[in-house]
């Protein structure tokens, strides 16, 4: 059985109906795996290196698993959203916080086990999966993108909007230019509305703004704010990632004054009229009143009878601390004895009526026109919009152009016509070199498949193997396929002997697990759960854990239906597969063992044609297609008839 660990660090063959249809095709015509064709239901986007992954739900086509659909079917399409999680992850329909090792993510993306994929840790701050690569960061040990953080470049998985890229390219910030990252392609793409996962600043309905002005302030993606209506203003920390609204701090206070503040101004605050300490409000001591110093130049205190409350009755202008003053200062503004307020920034407080010492009123200061000189992107409605979506394009304060309308893309802040894709899984079945080009890839020079970015196996020292899934450069110190001798007298294929350990709800569990494959994660911990669970069930079904490609689980399965001259030949199938291949690296197992079955294993796979009448007939529980090639559901089958209660 070929060790788990190494063939998930890199795309497998399907463990579905693959081999029943080799089965069904090679032992009946030409007994050569792959024969009647490929199909898969655990195949995912090929990646290298940390960045292999897989995701047992969906199939290559773009569909889904039976289970994946019944899953589906039963959760409404899914609450949990980029909107209603925007700063973590999704697991399921529940919004987790996204800043763990296994639990990573952010943007309301699905969460990733970060060390089950291959990187080092989750960064809590930016809530992405990172692998830290100090001799350089680059496409020969990253299928992602690359970043450097305080001198110390990063491998990223490449699929999130803040750090999207592939091939150990340098990542790009789509959220900052109002699109999102494309997790299939890796590339920045256009988002279907304005949301967190493709806007920094505000949405004003589907359009992204910086979020920066005070009539349209926001971050992270959610709808803009009008600060006014709060009296508050839009602060900001500079860039296109938006701002909140916030009151204005005032002018005077206790980190700039020890005495007493009257508006900004700061009074020694030892006068009975102006009396106060710590950069509080000055207070007014009363006629038969004083101010007691506190020493130190640090203001004073109130002593003697109570200051007459300063209100409508004895004040025309605004109350500040209990002292009545004119009311027409920006940061000490009001009238008819109103407790004062400071005027948002740019704007001024007018007197009222036509007498003088009447106080005043604030003005909210007109908006600057959105123009050249307070707008890099675009004008939308008089508000700045960031300028690079196709329906509102533009730059250096212009207007907004609606490029969708003729069917043209928003680049650089100018509608165009669409590039061509630039080189990569969507377009190229082989490689792209530095240039962006498809090369086909079967060059030592130039060794690559599956649009993922060239690699020069001769300056590595070795040669390209044109047989791997992706085609990759050759382990120099490994023999693929080894040399095999001859089949050892002991060996065969023993029947599996009947025991009753497992219960019914664990064969259910084990079907739900492995509805992708034995070698997908989920199964993976089913069995690790199962041995500290119910060892003797975990033994009995462990002849059954592997993948239909390799045969000898099926084998094990029909054991008791054949002859032993069959079983014999089956062993040995099974015994030179293993020892011609068990130097291979992940990507080179299953066309090692294609290679091996038409020359060194020829004569034993021929052999095991003995099982054709049995898998077809009174062994028909073995065969995967009896099950629609789900992997689980045969698991279920077969370890009902071998260990079920």
């Amino acid at each position: 059985m070929t060790d788990r660990a190494r063939l998930l660090a890199a795309p497998r063959s399907p463990s579905g109906p693959a081999f029943a249809l080799a089965i069904a095709c090679s032992l009946l015509v030409a007994l050569v795996a792959g024969g009647c064709g490929r199909s898969g239901i655990d195949d995912d986007f090929p990646v290298t290196g940390a960045d292999a992954s897989v995701d047992s739900s969906v199939r290559p086509d773009g569909g889904m698993t039976p289970d994946a659909r019944a899953d589906s079917a039963t959760d409404g399409g899914g609450s949990c959203t980029a909107t209603s999680c925007p700063t973590g992850c999704c697991a399921g329909d529940v919004c987790q916080d996204g800043a763990t090792d296994a639990v990573c993510g952010g943007f309301g993306s699905t969460c990733s086990d970060c060390k089950a994929q291959g990187f080092d840790r989750c960064d809590t701050a930016t809530k992405r999966c990172v692998k830290d690569t100090p001799g350089g960061c680059s496409p020969a040990n990253c299928g992602g993108c690359c970043e450097t953080v305080n001198g110390v470049a990063q491998c990223l998985t490449g699929r999130d909007p803040s750090a999207c890229g592939f091939g150990g390219n340098a990542c790009t910030q789509c959220v900052n230019q109002g699109l999102t990252c494309d997790t299939t392609t890796r590339q920045c793409v256009k988002g279907a509305t304005c949301s967190p996962l493709t806007c920094a600043g505000c949405c004003d309905g589907d359009v992204c703004l910086t979020g920066g002005q005070t009539q349209a302030c926001g971050k992270g993606g959610a709808q803009c704010t009008d600060c006014s209506t709060t009296k508050q203003q839009c602060q900001t920390s500079g860039g296109l990632t938006g701002g909140s609204c916030e009151s204005p701090t005032p002018a005077c206070n206790a980190t700039n004054c020890t005495g007493c503040c009257v508006g900004s101004t700061c009074l020694v605050g030892t006068q009975p009229q102006a009396c106060g300490t710590a950069g509080q409000l000055c207070a007014t001591c009363g006629a038969t009143g004083s101010c007691l110093p506190v020493g130190g130049n640090k203001g004073g205190v109130c002593q003697g009878p109570p200051p007459p409350v300063c209100g409508p009755a004895n004040c025309n202008g605004c109350c500040q601390n209990n002292v009545c003053v004119a009311g027409t200062a920006t940061d000490a503004c009001g009238t008819k004895g109103e407790q004062c307020q400071t005027c948002a920034t740019g704007g001024t407080c007018a007197p009222v009526g036509t007498g003088v010492g009447q106080g005043g009123t604030c003005q909210t200061p007109p908006p600057p026109p959105c123009g050249p000189t307070t707008c890099t992107g675009c004008c939308f409605n008089g508000l700045c919009a960031v300028g690079s979506q196709d329906t509102a394009c533009g730059t250096n304060g212009g207007t907004c152009s609606d490029c969708s309308r003729s069917t043209r893309v928003c680049t650089a802040g100018a509608c165009a016509t669409p590039p061509p894709p630039p080189c990569g899984p969507q377009n190229c079945a082989g490689c792209c070199d530095a240039t962006g080009t498809c090369q086909a890839g079967f060059l030592n020079g130039e060794c690559g498949s599956q649009g993922l970015a060239c690699t020069n196996c001769t300056a590595r020292q070795s040669t390209c193997d044109t047989n791997a899934t992706p085609r990759a450069c050759r382990t120099a110190t490994s023999t693929c396929p080894s040399t095999y001798g001859t089949c050892g007298a002991a060996v065969t294929t023993r029947a599996p002997v009947r025991q009753q350990v497992c219960s019914a709800a664990t064969l259910s569990n084990g079907r739900a697990a492995c509805s992708g494959g034995p070698d997908t994660p989920a199964c993976i911990a089913f069995f690790q759960f199962l041995t500290g669970a119910s060892a003797a069930c975990s033994a009995c079904l462990a002849p059954f854990d592997v993948a239909f490609n390799e045969g000898s689980g099926i084998f094990a399965c029909l054991a008791p239906f054949v002859s032993s001259t069959c079983n014999r030949a089956t062993g040995c199938t099974s015994d030179c597969q293993d020892k011609s291949c068990a130097s291979c690296s992940a990507s080179q197992v299953e066309p090692c063992q294609t290679e091996a079955r038409t020359t060194q294993c020829q004569q034993y796979w021929q052999q095991s044609s003995c099982v054709t009448s049995a898998f077809f007939g009174s062994g028909a529980v073995c065969n995967p297609l009896s099950y629609g090639g789900n992997y689980g559901q045969w698991l279920q089958g077969v370890g009902n008839r071998y260990c079920g209660l």
